[in-house]
């Protein structure tokens, strides 16, 4: 079971950083894993499509009129990211143009859906992946702050990096692909 400061300490122990028991302790790394780890959480959470954060919601018509656009959407709360925006029969993969404006979406589609990233805040809710990523994320800025060393910053960030490929590979194999047969009229063409 996840914890913050079961992933702070991950991330202290990168870099030979020590242990906390607390964020609220008066030790520097207590005062910088509190610093950092919300943004750092954040990022991570925008930079991937997790799983455990992807959420499918109808919008909210806002009356507003925006030039450009047919349609302005209130955003859902605690919304990280927008990933694709689409119509209530149009499941396909790819999204329709949309553009953020403050809190809102704007969009050509009427009665839209949004799949977007939400702010999860639970670590229980993480996933392993998404653990080892925030780790390595944390440990990044951690290692500025309390080693002032670039090098292992960099070093870091390009493990955070490995460990969003190895999650895209790993969510890639978990959905569902429709089987495509082959047509023996079709290979003799």
């Amino acid at each position: 079971m996840n914890s913050v400061i079961q992933i702070c300490n991950i991330a202290l122990s990168h870099f030979g950083g020590g242990e906390i028991n607390s964020l609220d302790e008066a030790s520097e790394a207590a005062r910088s894993c509190n610093l950092f780890y919300e943004n750092s959480r954040d990022e991570v959470l925008r930079d991937f499509p997790w799983p455990f954060a992807r959420r499918i919601q109808v919008l909210a018509l806002t009356g507003e009129s925006v030039p450009g656009w047919d349609y302005c959407y209130q955003l859902p709360a605690k919304c990280l990211r927008a990933r694709r925006v689409f119509a209530s029969n149009d499941m396909l993969e790819y999204s329709n143009p949309f553009d953020i404006y403050e809190d809102k979406l704007l969009c050509n589609v009427a009665s839209a859906y949004l799949e977007y990233t939400v702010q999860v805040v639970d670590p229980v809710l993480f996933d392993a992946k998404f653990s080892q990523a925030l780790s390595f994320k944390l440990a990044s800025e951690l290692v500025i702050k309390l080693l002032g060393n670039a090098t292992r910053k960099q070093e870091f960030y390009t493990q955070y990096q490995q460990t969003l490929g190895e999650a895209k590979t790993a969510a890639m194999r978990e959905r569902y692909q429709e089987r495509q047969y082959k047509s023996s009229w079709v290979d003799g063409r």
